[in-house]
């Protein structure tokens, strides 16, 4: 997520800062200012490549039937990304706070994308390929099937390291690129702030997009649960993208410019951000990304059983579908930054989760009560829906840039920006427990009776119930920049509000990375708190 700097005239500190646009756009106090020359280039085309690599890694784990493994170590390291803004910060490599943090991040995630590519893939967990349409089907296996899966696959864990490790990487190069970002975007006229953050979020998406189409056609095959007879292998599609990859760095080091910085010292960098994170603006902003996020994150744990039992959705339209995801997504971004960038936060976020939820519960009660079943009505209302989520999405990162400070862009855009995803795991932990209470089982469904489907239709009004709720954290969020700013100004600062936000955000990152890691271990992934459904019971 992001958001945008204090103070329609920017801090008086700002006249006399330069940085990555060079000290003939430093800012002067009072004046908007005129902008720099932004590295959209490097930056757009790194962010993508990553995101590429991230899509891309997750797919070849359907390989094996073991997904959460591979999904939680590549997941992890973005619980950390405000101690990587510390780093990038603070800690200076030649001099240069950004460009060398972005070229290690993705040599790094370089490096090991080759590692990736020149490793053996091994057997798949299915022999025969036609066992994924029984478990897309949800259809029980025979003993005699069970017998010849390759559970020595489950055990091959070597390459889940080598992602998370490209994570790493990534997620290093894409914090430091976020800092880039701030100072760019505090450059901009107020007018027109947002614009910068904009452009870069729809380049990616875009490239999200041919992402997805060379992962539906080349990387769609029967041996990865696709439907192709054709498909890249999985060192295959890595080498791809390493070779992708491969510009990105020199790019970053030649297109990135920024001025030499002396560290202030560890301790005074701390003394100064602890000063920051006490201030009434970031605390209530913390505050409405996380506890809206408890709610606004619920979602519905039977979708997948009712989108292939009753919506009868197809693995290949569901790919062609999430293209034209993005491509809605591109196009909001886009018709955003022209027209909302002066829009009322407040009253955007209440009509897009309005109108979201709507939509939502027209498509998933109509397919629950058999009124519509149809997978181009199920995909379509999907497709739909991104264009309130894509302006939700982004308005609501536009207050990030506003409150992060001069020195300490890259952890104060990097906290709040996390602290949305670490509310996630209490939202699915939140809902399993509900959830338990009704034990809609794949049998159920496809048994199709009417307790079911009253089973289901509360589950839906629960999950619905919890997003509407979210909005009653809605006034802790300024409704536009110059609110933001004047609650900068005025709203002064509180220890005690300081060391409660940071306890709970703790306690968030603590909770995140341990529910990670207990869905890597069969004995703990069934924990309702790992995500699981409870260890004593099965889904049929």
């Amino acid at each position: 997520m992001a958001t945008q700097a204090a103070i329609l005239d920017l801090p008086p500190e700002r006249a006399s800062y330069t940085s990555s646009v060079g000290p003939e756009h430093a800012l002067q106090d009072g004046d908007p200012e005129q902008g720099g020359r932004m590295p959209s280039a490097a930056d757009g085309d790194a962010s993508v490549r990553g995101s590429t690599a991230f899509e891309a890694m997750k797919t070849p784990l359907r390989q094996n039937g073991h997904e959460l493994e591979g999904g939680a170590l590549v997941i992890i390291p973005w619980s950390f990304k405000v101690f990587y803004g510390m780093l990038t910060d603070c800690f200076p490599l030649f001099g240069y706070r950004r460009r060398p943090y972005m070229a290690l991040g993705w040599a790094t995630c370089l490096a090991f994308l080759v590692a990736m590519a020149c490793t053996p893939i091994g057997k798949p967990y299915y022999p025969d390929p036609s066992f994924w349409d029984k478990e897309n089907a949800h259809i029980d296996f025979t003993p005699e099937e069970k017998a010849t899966f390759n559970e020595s696959a489950l055990n091959d864990g070597g390459k889940y390291v080598m992602m998370m490790f490209a994570a790493v990487g990534y997620v290093m190069s894409d914090v430091a690129a976020d800092a880039v970002l701030v100072d760019v975007a505090q450059r901009e006229p107020v007018t027109i702030r947002g614009q910068t953050q904009t452009a870069i979020y729809t380049v990616r998406t875009i490239f999200m997009v041919i992402t997805n189409l060379f992962l539906a056609f080349c990387f769609n095959g029967k041996d990865y649960g696709g439907s192709y007879d054709f498909t890249l292998s999985f060192p295959q599609v890595m080498l791809v993208l390493a070779v992708c990859l491969a510009p990105v760095v020199p790019i970053t080091w030649l297109f990135i410019q920024e001025e030499f910085f002396v560290s202030p010292g560890f301790r005074n960098y701390i003394r100064e951000l602890w000063g920051v994170v006490q201030t009434r603006a970031v605390c209530q902003v913390i505050a409405y990304k996380f506890f809206s996020g408890v709610f606004e994150n619920a979602t519905f744990v039977s979708t997948d059983p009712v989108q292939r039992i009753w919506a009868k959705v197809e693995t290949r339209n569901e790919k062609l579908a999430t293209v034209l995801t993005y491509g809605i997504m591109a196009f909001t971004l886009m018709l955003t930054a022209r027209y909302g960038l002066n829009w009322n936060w407040r009253a955007m976020l209440l009509v897009t989760m309005l109108t979201v939820v709507v939509l939502d519960a027209i498509c998933m009660f109509s397919v629950t009560w058999d009124i519509v079943r149809n997978q181009f009505f199920w995909l379509g209302i999907s497709v739909v829906e991104q264009l309130p989520q894509g302006i939700n999405f982004i308005v609501a990162t536009y207050v990030v840039v506003e409150l992060a400070e001069l020195g300490h862009e890259g952890a104060i855009y990097a906290l709040l920006t996390t602290v949305n995803n670490l509310s996630d795991p209490f939202a699915k932990a939140i809902l399993k427990q509900i959830d338990a209470h009704y034990d809609v089982t794949n049998d159920e469904i496809s048994e199709d009776s009417r307790d079911t489907r009253m089973k289901v239709s509360a589950t839906l009004f629960i999950m619905y119930g919890m997003k509407l709720f979210s909005l009653v954290f809605l006034p802790l969020l300024p409704p536009q920049k110059k609110a933001t700013q004047h609650l900068k100004a005025t709203g002064g600062s509180s220890r005690t509000l300081g060391f409660l936000t940071m306890a709970y955000v703790g306690f968030a990152m603590v909770w995140s990375v341990m529910t990670n890691l207990m869905t890597m271990y069969k004995s703990t992934s069934c924990l309702t708190i790992a995500g699981g459904s409870g260890c004593n019971k099965t889904d049929s």
